[in-house]
């Protein structure tokens, strides 16, 4: 049983992951990286438990508020930048790396 509800787990993880790829060959557009990003959160405190340390990574990856001006990140709600350190491009390379850490683990 335990076994089944961990491939269950890598499963919907590896999902999210390979949405990634989606997301890049979209633009990537704003509005469905955050989309995207509140659903892997979600999905990650659902697997691990609120407050699990793979939850609270992943949303500092995510969430973190941009380093520059023109990208403020979700807390200013203002829509991000594509390029640079804090991009959305950037962004996703962080998270798909995280994401590949978490599913070996689970």
């Amino acid at each position: 049983m335990q076994e089944t509800v961990r491939g269950k787990a890598r499963d919907l993880l590896t999902g999210s992951k390979d949405r990634i790829q989606r997301l890049r060959a979209m633009g990537p557009n704003p509005f469905d990286y955050w989309i995207w990003a509140d659903e892997t959160a979600q999905l990650l405190e659902t697997v691990f438990g609120k407050g699990a340390p793979q939850a609270l990574l992943f949303a500092e990856v995510v969430y973190e508020r941009g380093r520059t001006f023109d990208q403020r990140g979700a807390m200013d709600n203002m829509t991000l930048g594509i390029h640079g350190d804090w991009g959305i491009r950037a962004r996703l390379d962080r998270a798909e790396v995280m994401l590949e850490r978490i599913i070996g683990d689970v």
